[in-house]
C-alpha cells in the first residue's frame, strides 16, 4: 500500500452527509462574514460622513423670518475658520431626507419641519464646534448646530456590536465544523479498525495514517467549502439586487468592501481547519490504542 490510497471508503453515499453538513457550515461562515464585513465597512463611511459635516437646524423666531434666519447663519459660516462651505437645503431634499421615515406624499408645510443649513468642515483643520455653536446660537435666534456626536456615538456602538456578533456567529461555526470532523474522524477510525491494526502491524507510522485522513477530508472541504461558498455568493447578490431595486434602507452590497480574496478565505480555511482537525483527531486517537 503506497500512500496515495486511502484507508477511507470513497462511495458518495457514505461521503454525502458529512460533504453537505461542510457545504451548509460553509454557506453560513460566507454569509456571517460577509455580514461582519458589510457592517464594518458601513460604519466606516457612515461615521467619515459625519465627522465631515454638521447641520444647522433653524426653527421659528419671534419677529424674524425665515430667509432672515438662514441669511444671518450663512454668513456667520462663511467668515468662520475651519468651515469649507454651508448651503441651505431645498424643501426637495428635506423631503428626500424625511420620506424614507414618513413615506411619499407628506406635507412640509403641515409639519414643524425645521431649515436645515448643510455645513462641511475643513477635516485638516476643523473648527471648534462647541464655540461655533454657541456664536450661532446667540447671534440667531432659533438656529442650534448639530454635531451629530451623539448620533455617531450610538451609530460606532451599535455597528460595533454587530459587527462583533458577526465575528461571534462566525466563531461558533468553526467550532461546529471542527466537531462535524472530530466525529466523522473519529467514526472512520472505528469502522476501520482492522484496517488500522494490520497498518500498525506491517510498521505503518501514525503519521501515515494520520495523511490519510488529512488528505480525505482536505479534498471534502475544499469541494464542500467551494460549494458552500458560491452559495453564499449568489445569495448576496440576489439580496444586494433586490436592495438596490427597492425602497430598502440598506447599504449597497457593492459598497460594502466585500472582496473576491475575502470570500475565497471561507473554502481555505475550512480546508485548512478539517485537515487539521482530522489529523490532531487521529494522532490523539492511535497514541491512546494499545
Amino acid at each position: 500500500m503506497t500512500e496515495r490510497h486511502s484507508i477511507l471508503p470513497q462511495q458518495s453515499t457514505e461521503r454525502l452527509p458529512l460533504t453537505a453538513a461542510v457545504t451548509i457550515m460553509s454557506y453560513l461562515a460566507a454569509l456571517a462574514l460577509a455580514a461582519a464585513l458589510a457592517i464594518g465597512h458601513a460604519s466606516g463611511i457612515w461615521t467619515a460622513n459625519l465627522a465631515g459635516a454638521v447641520t444647522v437646524q433653524i426653527r421659528p423666531a419671534p419677529n424674524l423670518s425665515s430667509e432672515a434666519q438662514s441669511e444671518s447663519v450663512l454668513g456667520l459660516l462663511k467668515e468662520a475658520p475651519g468651515v469649507q462651505s454651508a448651503r441651505r437645503l431645498t424643501q426637495a431634499e428635506i423631503r428626500s431626507l424625511i420620506e424614507p421615515w414618513l413615506g411619499k406624499g407628506i406635507a412640509l408645510e403641515e409639519l414643524p419641519v425645521p431649515q436645515l443649513v448643510a455645513v462641511t468642515l475643513d477635516r485638516s483643520a476643523p473648527p471648534d464646534l462647541s464655540a461655533l455653536g454657541d456664536k450661532i446660537a446667540k447671534a440667531v435666534p432659533g438656529a442650534v448646530l448639530d454635531d451629530h456626536r451623539r448620533w455617531n456615538e450610538r451609530l460606532v456602538g451599535f455597528t460595533g456590536r454587530l459587527t462583533q456578533l458577526g465575528y461571534a456567529v462566525l466563531l461558533l461555526i468553526g467550532v461546529a465544523t471542527t466537531a462535524i470532523v472530530v466525529f466523522a474522524t473519529r467514526a472512520g477510525l472505528a469502522a476501520n479498525h482492522e484496517t488500522v491494526e494490520v497498518l500498525h502491524l506491517v510498521g505503518a507510522q501514525d503519521r501515515f495514517i494520520a495523511r490519510q485522513f488529512e488528505r480525505y477530508f482536505l479534498r471534502l472541504a475544499l469541494k464542500a467549502g467551494a460549494i458552500g461558498t458560491l452559495a453564499a455568493a449568489l445569495t448576496l447578490l440576489v439580496a444586494g439586487l433586490a436592495a438596490s431595486g427597492g425602497d430598502m434602507f440598506l447599504p449597497a452590497l457593492s459598497d460594502a468592501g466585500l472582496t473576491p480574496a475575502a470570500i475565497l478565505t471561507v473554502p481555505l480555511a475550512t480546508a485548512l481547519v478539517a485537515m487539521a482537525t482530522a489529523r490532531l483527531t487521529v494522532l490523539d486517537v492511535l497514541r491512546a490504542m494499545p
